[in-house]
């Protein structure tokens, strides 16, 4: 008989345009900076009887913020929230419905929603809330010869690595502390104990997730045996030359001398000039 026709396998299908549709997209993200003002975006569509709610929503949706009747309704605001929050009145007519968060801290980081709604019809959005206190000051500070750097209100948890240069082919041996304070922030302080050898330029690198800072330090190394012998060589130069020139001096204005007698000082002088 004759052979039957051969079944061609059907196409795969493709998962991916599926997915994209059925996955949500991730929520934008807004980064507040600690301490100050920040602004979380939310669009209201146009009409008439419009009604505003913010709500914290990783925190148990807290009442953050309504707005209905065309004027801001607090009664049931979180107290979290109480005169920290507003919205930009004017503009509530074109659209917009942004919250106006003030003093930022870090129980304010979270997920927040944003539910509007008018005469024709309603919608919810997400957003999340980051704050972060950046690295602003950095201080390093030489007692003996252990080097320490160090920064204080940070946010979130900072990381804090040493490099020198020319780099060092000794291990730097450092010991890093970090401390939490009240307000959640992060202090960091780092010791290490510099290896000796010429002048090296020690680095400190304090970073978070947004921002790195950088301060350095220069650490003069040990003089050498030979540099030494040089420095040594060079003074009994100086002061031999200044006491030759000096007992030239004496024959010709012997009473000179006891009237003006400077020659010792000037010996000093220059040899502190030498090494500074």
């Amino acid at each position: 008989g004759a052979c039957p026709p051969m079944m061609v396998p059907p196409a795969p299908c493709p998962l991916f345009p599926i997915l994209k549709y059925f996955l949500p997209a991730a929520d934008p993200e807004v980064s507040c900076v600690f301490r100050q003002s920040c602004l979380l975006p939310c669009q209201i569509q146009l009409g008439s009887d419009p009604l505003i709610h913010w709500y914290q929503v990783s925190a148990g949706d807290l009442l953050v913020h309504s707005y209905y009747h065309n004027k801001d309704q607090l009664g049931k605001q979180n107290q979290n929230f109480k005169n920290r929050t507003s919205l930009i009145l004017d503009q509530i007519s074109t659209g917009n419905a942004s919250l106006l968060l003030k003093e930022v801290n870090i129980q304010d980081e979270g997920r927040y929603k944003c539910y509007t709604s008018t005469s024709t019809g309603y919608k919810e959005s997400f957003i999340n809330l980051q704050t972060e206190a950046p690295v602003s000051d950095i201080r390093i500070h030489q007692d003996g010869n252990r080097i320490t750097c160090s920064s204080e209100g940070i946010y979130p948890q900072p990381e804090l690595t040493w490099s020198t240069e020319p780099p060092s082919n000794t291990t730097l041996n450092e010991t890093t502390r970090i401390q939490k304070t009240e307000d959640q922030l992060y202090n960091i302080s780092s010791s290490l104990t510099g290896p000796d050898g010429p002048d090296l330029i020690y680095s400190c690198s304090i970073r978070t997730r947004r921002n790195q800072k950088t301060e350095t330090f220069i650490k003069p190394g040990e003089k050498t045996g030979e540099q030494l012998l040089i420095h040594l060589f060079i003074f009994c130069l100086i002061y031999y030359f200044i006491r030759l020139k000096s007992k030239k001096s004496k024959r010709g204005t012997a009473s000179a001398s006891d009237e003006n007698p400077q020659g010792p000082e000037k010996v000093k002088n220059q040899i502190s000039q030498y090494f500074g």
